[in-house]
């Protein structure tokens, strides 16, 4: 997925309207397609332009489905031809635990402003400042000095760690006695009532 429609070739409208949506769930609207070549001459194709996409987007799932391979390193990744077993990108990877494709423009990245909810969602949803005292001390591995952000609220996080709903208000009241009587209506019993 690219935002720079000036990066396309053979670009086209789609016909029918799609929308994807991102982490924070917020659907966008797909406006069209084509390929780009990127600076080692391959060819990606089925890319999609999204309006104001500020970085460029590779879904691993779909170079693997056109007849490639990724393999992640610990220092960086690699995308293989399945035929021919040929190199055709390599990446590096960064102290933030992000895979950086090397050369051109072209790179893909996560903003610095959305990390602090990646690790939130990695970590369960756990509050930030339990993430920011697993960093100082070190509890957790390759944890990166995150920033705790100025909304900390996530729906996730409220709707698990809620435990019960509320309960109903309370429809009336007795101010004396038998006033509010509370009788059996299951059915018939062996006792009468005066």
């Amino acid at each position: 997925m690219t935002g720079d429609k000036e990066k396309l070739q053979s670009y086209s409208a789609l016909e029918k309207e799609r929308k994807v949506s991102f982490g924070n769930d917020t659907p966008t609207l797909i406006e069209g397609k084509g390929f780009v070549l990127s600076k080692e001459n391959v060819k990606v194709g089925n890319v999609m332009y999204v309006d104001g996409l500020k970085h460029n987007l590779l879904s691993v799932n779909q170079i693997c489905d056109q007849g490639n391979e990724v393999i992640f390193q610990s220092n960086g990744c690699i995308v293989r031809e399945l035929d021919t077993r040929e190199t055709m990108i390599k990446g590096i990877r960064t102290p933030n635990n992000l895979y950086i494709l090397k050369g051109g423009q072209q790179q893909c990245y996560l903003s610095k402003n959305d990390e602090h909810w990646l690790w939130n969602k990695i970590l369960g949803h756990i509050s930030f400042s339990q993430i920011k005292k697993a960093c100082k001390y070190h509890i957790v591995r390759d944890v990166p000095d995150i920033r705790i952000p100025d909304n900390t609220i996530c729906k996730s996080c409220q709707f698990g760690k809620q435990t019960r709903t509320n309960f109903p208000e309370k429809e009336g009241s007795a101010s004396k006695p038998l006033e509010l009587v509370h009788t059996d209506v299951c059915g018939p019993s062996r006792k009468r009532s005066p």
